[in-house]
């Protein structure tokens, strides 16, 4: 009895799972709306030009961005990666490959971001951050700390985030009648810096939690 409540409190996930996984897929929808169907009309209105002459890594940014949304929550799922490990592993390898291709989309278009330097320097620090916290989750595991790819997961992930709390925090921004230029530069800033700082906050408590053995 007591082995069965243990593994239904392992595979359940909290509410916040959740809305997180609800904002994540809503995101990649209507990512992929726009930028699946190959309309130029659809694209960013002060972005448009750059984005045509650079459609081969916007390509590789937009249409791979929405799968690491996709997927993304799906790893920290308990039911998944406890019941079913090699989709668990299958699932996560289709993530980082994703992370990787966008991530250097990312950076490629980083330089030519519409605004400030500010801006630019903001998403390309994203995407150093992004392909940087992949890189070591994978070294990790390929190791066998599996604590430690665990972490990088979870800090990598909040980046991935950025891609929501960029369009909740852009409105937000707009609504205090400043230019969209400075808009933009703080939402480069803003869409990933507190989602980092709250995952280190959140790892450092769980890592209070455990328990010492001797």
């Amino acid at each position: 009895m007591q082995s069965t409540i243990v593994q239904r409190r392992g595979s359940a996930v909290s509410p916040a799972w959740w809305l997180v996984t609800l904002l994540c897929w809503g995101v990649a929808a209507w990512s992929l709306t726009n930028y699946a169907t190959f309309d130029a009309a659809r694209f960013f209105d002060e972005q448009r030009e750059t984005y045509i002459q650079h459609w081969l890594v916007m390509y590789g940014h937009t249409l791979f961005a929405p799968l690491t949304l996709l997927i993304g929550p799906l790893q920290f799922h308990p039911g998944l990666r406890n019941r079913w490990p090699r989709v668990h592993r299958t699932s996560g390898m289709i993530y980082l490959a994703a992370v990787v291709i966008s991530g250097l989309g990312a950076l490629s278009l980083a330089p030519v971001a519409y605004g400030y330097a500010s801006t630019r320097i903001g998403f390309a620090a994203l995407g150093v951050l992004w392909l940087g916290s992949a890189a070591i989750a994978l070294y990790s595991i390929k190791r066998g700390d599996v604590d430690a790819h665990r972490r990088w997961m979870m800090r990598n992930f909040s980046l991935t985030f950025a891609a929501v709390t960029l369009r909740l925090w852009l409105p937000v921004l707009m609504s205090l009648d400043v230019s969209f230029d400075v808009t933009y530069a703080i939402a480069a800033w803003s869409s990933w810096v507190p989602n980092l700082i709250a995952m280190e906050m959140l790892l450092r408590r769980s890592a209070k939690l455990q328990p010492v053995t001797a």
